[in-house]
């Protein structure tokens, strides 16, 4: 599996290496290819693996004698399913973002500085990837600190005092993560266990599992802006709207849980007090998001609460990992695979709306959506899905039924009546703006194709990725478990 794999993050690397030679002429042309060669490989890359029979791969590339393994790759049917969604996801967002970037939208119109966005977004890429894949903690900070160096280059992209502000808040908070959580752990096992690899949890003791998931907990809920960090995200949408869409979908924001559910994974069980840890902040940040979702104006930031929202319910799904591994993996890749992208193809909208009318102020651009059909219905389709309304979205259907086997328990009992709350809240405050038809500033016009292939690609890829979710992705998780 090494080639495979090395070809897989070998693509955004040598994107973000040709947007940097590359001019501002040339770039463009380059970003489509490259963007669906990632898409493309990145569905290869899953059926070839499927094909070898799911095997779990450990790849030892150095080694230290004081901290064992530094650097390697395990690829396994998590991770493979995870690079799926990310590579179809990011591909479609930079296809999107071809037509984005460019004189003609009227929100930023963009006439240079296209090769330090493409740049900063395949390095984006590039670290989410390599930190699916990645065997222990060293490795997993180093692209923890790839990615929010990326994202700091992306919120400040447009130079703006606000855009300054906002980059370097995110980057001092997810750097007190990144140290006083996964920095943290790191020095707890050199010095008690001579190993920072994954593959060392499993035989901690039952307090230094509950040490190690508290640390790595305070750096996950740093990464996916949960309490008390959540504050950064809302300001970071300031970005460019393909950099929020690729943010929230399937990168940045997801990798918290994510980190979460690869440590519970590689520890095999933790304590139950374990449920505390993960819970309590989440209850906040879901409790936080509902009251939010009223008094929003802006489509963008009503998008950024919401998945606060949606990475505090991935954290649930995590923490049911506790009970049975089984479950909660099978339900954290079901919600991410789903929000992935719903989220995606949200900001992919909103962009559009900024890109016709200049705003993102949802009293104009529902009559702009309301304006077309074909914008109109996506997104409903969209927020009816992360209302979590079956028919668009099963994924929270599903976790509210299977989550019924601890609700005897006060904390899970209290974290999905809030996750509840917050659906219904949502979808009230959605169904007032459609109802409402403001008049819009200006008419729909015709958008460039990539947006509208970029749209295609995430609605076929939504109903898909689902049922592969069923019948493929879950079931291979399941066979070496």
């Amino acid at each position: 599996m090494i080639v495979p794999l090395a070809v897989l993050v070998g693509l955004p690397l040598a994107a973000f290496i040709l947007s940097i030679i590359l001019g501002e002429k040339h770039v463009g042309k380059a970003n489509i290819l490259f963007s669906v060669i990632l898409i493309f490989y990145g569905i290869v890359f899953y059926l070839y693996y499927a094909y070898l029979g799911f095997p779990i791969t450990h790849i030892k590339l150095y080694s230290t004698g004081t901290l064992g393994e530094v650097y390697g790759f395990i690829v396994d049917p998590f991770s493979a399913s995870m690079a799926l969604i990310i590579s179809i996801v990011a591909g479609a967002i930079m296809l999107y973002s071809t037509n984005y970037m460019s004189p003609q939208n009227n929100y930023h119109p963009v006439v240079t500085g296209k090769p330090r966005f493409y740049a900063w977004m395949y390095l984006f890429i590039f670290s989410v990837i390599l930190f699916v894949f990645s065997s222990n903690l060293i490795q997993l900070l180093i692209n923890f600190e790839l990615m929010s160096l990326a994202c700091w280059g992306l919120i400040s992209y447009y130079g703006t005092p606000e855009a300054a502000r906002s980059s370097y808040k995110m980057l001092v908070i997810t750097h007190l993560g990144a140290y006083g959580g996964l920095g943290a752990a790191i020095g707890y096992l050199a010095l008690n266990y001579g190993s920072v690899s994954l593959s060392i949890l499993s035989s901690l003791s039952p307090s230094g599992k509950l040490l190690v998931l508290g640390l790595i907990m305070w750096a996950a809920i740093t990464k996916s802006s949960q309490f008390p960090t959540y504050s950064w995200l809302p300001d970071a949408m300031v970005a460019p709207t393909p950099t929020s869409a690729l943010l929230h979908g399937a990168t940045m924001i997801e990798m918290g849980p994510y980190l979460v559910a690869r440590i519970i994974y590689s520890m095999g069980s933790v304590p139950v007090n374990a449920q505390y840890i993960i819970l309590v902040p989440i209850v906040f940040s879901v409790v936080i998001s509902t009251l939010m979702y009223p008094v929003l104006k802006d489509g963008k930031r009503l998008l950024a609460y919401s998945t606060i929202a949606e990475a505090a319910i991935m954290y649930f799904t995590v923490s049911l990992m506790i009970y049975s591994l089984r479950l909660g993996l099978s339900l954290f890749l079901l919600y991410f695979t789903a929000h992935a992208f719903l989220k995606s193809l949200g900001f992919l909208l909103m962009g559009s709306a900024g890109y016709s009318v200049g705003t993102h102020d949802l009293t104009r651009i529902i009559g702009y959506f309301s304006s077309s059909k074909f914008m109109y219905n996506l997104l409903l389709c969209v927020l009816l899905g992360l209302s979590g309304v079956p028919l668009f979205s099963i994924a929270k259907a599903y976790m509210v039924i299977l989550s019924g086997l601890v609700l005897d328990k006060p904390i899970y009992l209290t974290a999905l009546l809030a996750v509840l709350a917050e659906s219904a809240v949502l979808l009230a405050v959605s169904m007032h703006w459609f109802g409402s038809r403001r008049a819009s500033a200006r008419s729909i016009h015709s958008l460039p194709p990539y947006m509208y292939a970029s749209f295609i690609i995430l609605l076929v890829g939504l109903y898909l990725s689902q049922i592969c979710a069923f019948t493929v992705m879950i079931p291979s998780i399941y066979r070496v478990m």
